[in-house]
């Protein structure tokens, strides 16, 4: 690699399923990503967007069917997978006790004592893991991969299934790990805006390919200051004010200051158009750029 800086990139990524019932199926279509250290990444995007083909491909589990993926040579890994991977017969220590002897990590004990004691785990030590509620779970498989000190954490969809408290101690747990480690490269897939919004980087998604990154600064951004809009199902004509379709059935317009806004109000007023006023979001910018909805929750 070039870039002895750079920990990862992909070029021209494509991934493509091949059944014999029905034409191939291209999970990712022509991918472009470099990841550098402290890099912190949300993969945002609907479920079949291609985030966890391209996390997969990230971990080197995932083989691409066309372009080329570079890593710094003994760049170590550490993943949350989405779906459980923690033996649940066994107990917490020992599910970490299985997984340093296959990171090959010398006297790991007082590593697991320290990061236990640190993410609340430390008198469920000897708890069966299937005794554990999902939230605790999800503590053990964050340790689990963070035991090694990775160089990037990849985590998908590592919020989906907890309630809010368990999903603000993960997201919490994740920042302040970077803040011990500015070097750790955090990426992130989900569907959630209030969980990408977190993240400095924000790549969207969709039909397997990247259609624009940036921070969730300057893509909100792109909307202006606020938008007034149409819900679903509402419709004015000749009122004059350009109104812009989004994939969720809704109209937006982006008022160029207050004056225009008050004006485009009144006559929507007066049209007796049920119409809002408020300040864009992550999911507007999506919508606009990507043309699908996102699921939304309450914020964290």
């Amino acid at each position: 690699m070039s870039d002895e800086r750079c920990l990862v990139r992909i070029r021209d990524g494509m991934v493509e399923h091949r059944s014999r019932r029905s034409s191939p199926r291209r999970a990712l279509n022509g991918v472009d990503l470099t990841i550098d250290p402290g890099d912190h990444v949300a993969l945002l995007g609907p479920n079949g967007s291609g985030k966890s083909t391209l996390l997969r491909v990230l971990a080197g589990v995932q083989p691409l069917t066309r372009g080329t993926v570079e890593r710094r040579r003994q760049l170590r890994l550490g993943v949350v997978f989405q779906s459980p991977a923690l033996d649940p017969l066994l107990t917490v220590r020992e599910n970490l006790k299985l997984q340093a002897a296959l990171s090959d990590l010398a006297d790991s004990a007082a590593s697991i004592e320290r990061l236990c004691a640190e993410h609340g785990l430390e008198d469920r030590l000897s708890s069966r893991v299937k005794t554990l509620s999902g939230g605790l779970a999800r503590r053990v498989e964050f340790v689990r991969a963070i035991l090694a000190e990775p160089d990037v954490l990849l985590l998908d969809e590592p919020t989906v299934g907890l309630d809010l408290p368990s999903r603000a101690a993960l997201l919490g747990a994740v920042e302040s790990l970077r803040a011990q480690r500015p070097e750790l490269a955090v990426i992130m897939s989900t569907h959630l805006m209030t969980d990408a919004e977190r993240c400095a980087r924000v790549v969207m998604m969709a039909e397997g390919g990247i259609v624009r990154e940036g921070s969730p600064a300057s893509l909100i951004g792109e909307l202006g200051e606020l938008l007034l809009g149409l819900p679903p199902g509402a419709s004015v004509e000749g009122v004059g004010i350009p109104f812009e379709s989004l994939a969720d059935g809704s109209q937006v317009a982006r008022p160029a200051d207050e004056a225009e806004l008050t004006r485009w109000s009144a006559m929507l007023a007066e049209a007796r158009a049920p119409f809002f006023v408020r300040e864009p979001t992550l999911a507007d910018a999506y919508l606009r750029i990507a043309g699908s909805p996102l699921q939304t929750e309450a914020a964290v």
